[in-house]
């Protein structure tokens, strides 16, 4: 995302046009590091905390990141054949928090990723999730058990 101002004077977001995966995660390290040198340097930036903003430290429009992800999304399926689901943002964090689970991550680890301050909440929002995972325990431990027999 690239701040700049406008004949107005007022600023706008700008978006990359990068629609590969490889593309896009090299366009947002680089915005990155450009964002935090710029925190750093303590110039333009008001240090509110605050998950998406320009370059002057000023919140963006939380639509605009909606959009742009919807854009790459359609861009990626179009190109590539793909099924990527059509999802909001928000919901990437779901899907990550599901796919850690499912792969075995403990509830404390996930729970801490998500910036949960008590497992408590993981477990309760993603408890479909967790069930799949007893079960699949059990299911292990049967195994190992019926192996000693």
């Amino acid at each position: 995302m690239d701040l700049r101002e406008t004949e107005e004077g007022k600023y706008k977001t700008y978006f990359p046009k990068a629609t590969t995966p490889a593309a896009i995660r090299k366009e947002v390290e680089l915005a990155a590091a450009e964002f935090e040198e710029l925190v750093k340097s303590g110039k333009h930036y008001d240090g509110e905390n605050i998950k998406f903003a320009d370059l002057k430290g000023r919140p963006i429009y939380p639509d605009s990141v909606g959009h742009k992800f919807h854009e790459i999304i359609q861009a990626y399926n179009e190109e590539h054949h793909g099924n990527i689901p059509d999802i909001n943002f928000h919901g990437t964090r779901h899907t990550s928090a599901t796919l850690l689970i499912s792969e075995g991550l403990d509830v404390v680890e996930v729970s801490h990723r998500l910036g949960h301050s008590k497992t408590s909440t993981t477990e309760d929002i993603y408890a479909h999730q967790l069930e799949k995972v007893d079960e699949h325990a059990a299911a292990v431990l049967d195994s190992i058990l019926n192996k000693s027999r």
